[in-house]
């Protein structure tokens, strides 16, 4: 298993109702009920980064804090570096089936189509997150099946 220091994450939070959110720059984002997950990174201090992620009152930086306050936390997931949070988020909607949910959302600083991503399950006992974290941070991409980089 790689011992490396986490330094990517998974937040999963669930959506109780339809919601039509200002996100920034980007433009209207719209959300339905269900499972939603936000995939970051952060090279120094990951716990206060979700910390900061799960408050509901904070200046908004990220997509994810205009979304923040229609979401309600559920977990998280802290994930060893190994080929960065576009190798990952591409793994983890392989394993999940989880779509983007708009373009660019969550992904402003790279060419992924997006790091918020909508899970197909409206239960999250429908999908292992502790499985999937327990194979990403022993072997990244490889454990997919995968290690295509951008």
């Amino acid at each position: 298993m790689n011992k490396s220091k986490p330094t990517l994450y998974l937040v999963l939070f669930r959506c109780d109702r339809e919601a039509m959110v200002k996100v920034g720059a980007l433009g209207d984002v719209s959300i339905s009920p269900g499972y939603y997950v936000y995939a970051g990174s952060a090279k120094r201090n990951l716990t206060a980064r979700l910390k900061r992620h799960r408050k509901l009152q904070k200046p908004f930086r990220w997509h994810i804090d205009y979304l923040r306050p229609h979401l309600v936390w559920v977990r998280s997931f802290q994930l060893t570096e190994h080929e960065g949070e576009c190798a990952l988020v591409r793994a983890f909607c392989l394993v999940t089936g989880a779509t983007a949910v708009q373009k660019g959302l969550g992904s402003s600083d790279c060419r992924c189509e997006a790091h918020v991503l909508k899970l197909p399950q409206k239960e999250p006992a429908e999908w292992d997150p502790a499985g999937f974290s327990e194979r990403w941070n022993a072997a990244g991409t490889a454990a997919f099946g995968s290690n295509h980089h951008d």
